[in-house]
């Protein structure tokens, strides 16, 4: 999670389920903005082995 005091931004990221949920990840695909309602995944920068895991 980052942003700033009551502007939050979620980091979107591929887990092993069998890691802590704040613990290790295996890649950072995008992010989400639930002020702008962005969600933001560049298709270019995820993997072709990681899309198997969305």
């Amino acid at each position: 999670m980052g942003g700033a005091k009551k502007r939050p931004v979620y980091k979107i990221v591929v887990a092993d389920s069998r890691f802590p949920r704040d613990g290790r990840f295996i890649e950072k695909v995008g992010f989400f903005n639930p002020l702008l309602r962005l969600l933001k995944i560049p298709i270019s920068s995820i993997a072709h082995d990681t899309a198997g895991y969305l």
